[in-house]
């Protein structure tokens, strides 16, 4: 089996560089505060946090006026 490659030149104009900072920052923010978060918790009480409560508490970040700039970025951005 061959395989090919193709390369692509990706040169963002300045609104999309804009975009694709602020995706990146949230995904750094969120990665964060859910390690973060984890810690806690497990300190807590000696296991993990369950993944759909931890879910759940992100989902309301976006409503806390201290973090309402999440609303601004896909939400399903992909991990890397």
């Amino acid at each position: 089996m061959e395989r090919k490659a193709i390369r692509v030149r990706f040169e963002p104009n300045q609104s999309q560089q804009n975009k694709l900072a602020q995706a990146a920052g949230s995904k750094r923010f969120i990665y964060n505060w859910a390690l973060n978060r984890w810690q806690e918790y497990y300190k807590e009480h000696h296991k993990t946090i369950p993944l759909i409560q931890l879910s759940a508490e992100l989902t309301q970040l976006k409503y806390q006026p201290a973090t309402a700039w999440l609303k601004n970025v896909d939400s399903q951005l992909q991990p890397s």
